[in-house]
């Protein structure tokens, strides 16, 4: 979870199929495919088997339709990236580029606490 523990991400959602590409994982639900999956989710996460998920979409109030991750490396917040039809229809390319903008916005802000000597990775 958000505190430290396993993120709830696309890679546990029972909506996922394991794709031939590694950090990538082909959406039953919305049939899309999801790359960095285990940084991206949506409202629809779940699985029967770990109710935490579908727990954390409601605490959170996550809303339906858009695609989300989660930057950070200690802390971790989550970005709204883009509707679920946008995001299904960029390329990886575009979906790389978008996800490392919102990973930058967040070490931006990272260090405009910490400092620019701060760890990241």
């Amino acid at each position: 979870m958000p505190n430290g523990g396993e993120m709830p991400c696309c890679s546990v959602c029972q909506y996922a199929k394991r794709s031939s590409k590694a950090r990538t994982i082909e959406c039953q639900k919305h049939n899309i495919k999801v790359t960095f999956a285990h940084s991206m989710f949506c409202a629809d996460l779940s699985d029967p088997r770990t109710p935490g998920l579908a727990n954390f979409i409601e605490k959170s109030e996550i809303p339906a339709g858009m695609m989300y991750m989660w930057a950070g490396v200690y802390t971790h917040q989550e970005y709204p990236v883009a509707p679920i039809e946008t995001y299904a229809a960029w390329s990886d390319e575009e979906k790389e580029k978008h996800f490392r903008e919102k990973q930058d916005d967040w070490e931006s802000k990272y260090r405009s606490i910490y400092g620019d000597d701060a760890w990241f990775f």
